[in-house]
């Protein structure tokens, strides 16, 4: 049945839209016809109602094809489409990329490079100044320590005080000092004068009997320390100690910074002493004297006072000598006062400074 239809004529893929009897003919638009209008063309079937039981009837004649663009050209213009979408592509990809990339990339890279470069020089400064504040710090340490050695002989570490404080001469501390420089009538008859030769004997006879040792006498020269002798016997065994153990001794009662004459330990006038160095063994050897001399002198010693003052305690000795009838008290054995001066040092020990002399009488 042909109803009017030509069946050689492409059918269209949607179905056609139908009209009521009775109402005016309104062309069908093929939706292939605009492709980009379906929203607007659906618009336009609420005419058809689905359920009023209205019957249709299709149109006999084709739909004309003058009346399409009439109806068609005032909602969707043919030219909006081409140019929307060429316009907003082309445009906002090529801009933002181009711009973007070539923009912040060399931006980034020329303010790294700088601060790169800032950063090594001023490492490169550090560097040195570390280096210049290294070896002024080691010159500073040097030089101060030269300065505390010269230093160290004349200072001390407690505060000074102007004003003399009087000791107790029975104190202990009081007590050791003087027993290091008090002397015996022999010992003051037979080296009267203070140098080093007193100052060496002084220091000997602080080393302890247990720190000295049986000797053999090897290398003992008795033409160094006439009138003594060495020969091992059955009544005679000499005694040695080694030079660091005087040296101990030294130091302690003079400071370390008062260097020990490498002399012998002899008082001239008297067989006194008696220990010869001996070099080769870096020893003291004791050498035997036949030829000791009697003297008839007696001394009386009395420690009066100790005062200290400016980091210093000074010892005043009384002294008088007296002799048997038949021997005279030499010159030099003089009565008066003696004065021995100690200094505390920076190893807070009281070293001997000097030993002076007030005449009473």
């Amino acid at each position: 049945m042909n109803n009017g239809v030509d069946n050689n004529q492409a059918v269209p893929t949607q179905a056609p839209v139908l009209t009521p009897v009775g109402q005016p003919t309104t062309p069908v638009v093929p939706a292939t016809v605009v492709p980009t209008t379906a929203a607007p063309v659906a618009t336009a079937t609420p005419t058809v109602p689905a359920t009023t039981g209205t019957s249709f009837v299709a149109p006999t004649n084709p739909p004309v094809p003058p009346t399409v663009p009439a109806s068609v050209t005032p909602t969707v213009p043919p030219t909006t489409v081409p140019v929307t979408q060429p316009a907003t592509v082309p445009v906002t990809q090529p801009v933002t990329q181009p711009v973007t990339n070539p923009v912040t990339v060399p931006e980034t890279v020329e303010e790294e490079k700088p601060k790169k470069k800032k950063k090594g020089k001023l490492s490169g400064i550090l560097f040195i100044l570390l280096v210049l504040l290294g070896s002024y710090t080691f010159y500073l340490y040097q030089s101060s320590n030269r300065t505390i050695s010269e230093l160290r002989y004349q200072c001390s570490p407690v505060s000074e005080s102007k004003e003399a404080i009087y000791l107790d001469v029975n104190s202990t501390l009081v007590q050791d000092l003087y027993q290091t420089v008090l002397t015996t009538a022999r010992e003051d008859y037979s080296q009267p004068e203070w140098n080093n030769q007193m100052r060496l004997y002084l220091a000997y006879r602080q080393i302890p009997d247990y720190q000295k040792y049986d000797s053999n006498c090897n290398y003992f020269d008795p033409g160094k320390m006439e009138p003594y002798t060495c020969e091992v016997s059955s009544t005679f065994i000499p005694k040695a100690f080694k030079v660091e153990t005087l040296e101990r001794e030294w130091k302690k009662l003079y400071g370390d910074a008062t260097p020990m004459p490498k002399i012998n330990v002899k008082l001239n006038n008297t067989c006194t002493g008696g220990f010869e160095y001996v070099p080769e063994r870096e020893e003291y050897v004791e050498g035997f004297c036949g030829k000791n001399i009697a003297i008839s002198i007696n001394v009386k010693k009395k420690l009066e006072s100790a005062t200290y003052s400016n980091n210093m305690i000074v010892l005043k000795e009384h002294v008088e000598y007296s002799a048997t009838e038949d021997m005279q008290i030499p010159s030099y054995l003089k009565n008066g006062d003696y004065y021995y001066t100690f200094r505390l040092d920076m190893n807070y020990h009281y070293i001997l400074m000097n030993k002076s002399y007030d005449q009473k009488y």
